[in-house]
């Protein structure tokens, strides 16, 4: 009986210091994995722009979309994508613009260790609309 306590004890010591262990592994590993962020600066009548954070990043790069539905994976964005500064916030303006049109892109980093971010997306309108003006002068004399 007590041969069976004393085995119990042991063992329940061992998985509480395995459990300490994983922890701290998991801790270590989260805290260098990449991220993005995305945030819209401006949507104009003929401009959208956009700000790009990395943190943890090397690389950061970023694509333009043609909708959301299918949103590639963070190594092909950083493969086929636009490239920008991971150390600091990047600033994107996209000119030429059509009025009310909506623009998408998604974004995603690395890390030295190469780990990769989860994708990051976001959508910016064009503002105002798409409009066109006929004129007639009627003059008299």
């Amino acid at each position: 009986m007590k041969r069976n306590s004393i085995i119990a004890g042991v063992v329940m010591s061992l998985a509480g210091v395995l459990a300490l262990c994983s922890c701290k592994k998991e801790e270590i590993k989260v805290a260098n994995v990449p991220t993005v962020k995305l945030e819209v600066v401006e949507e104009t009548l003929t401009s959208v722009s956009f700000r790009i954070t990395a943190t943890n990043a090397s690389e950061v790069a970023y694509v333009e979309q043609d909708d959301l539905s299918a949103v590639p994976s963070a190594r092909a964005i950083l493969t086929a994508g636009k490239k920008v500064s991971a150390a600091e916030a990047q600033e994107i303006t996209i000119k030429e613009c059509t009025p009310g049109e909506t623009y998408y892109f998604a974004a995603a980093a690395v890390s030295e260790s190469g780990e990769y971010s989860e994708v990051a997306t976001i959508e910016l309108t064009a503002a105002g609309t798409d409009c066109s003006f006929e004129f007639t002068i009627n003059t008299t004399t």
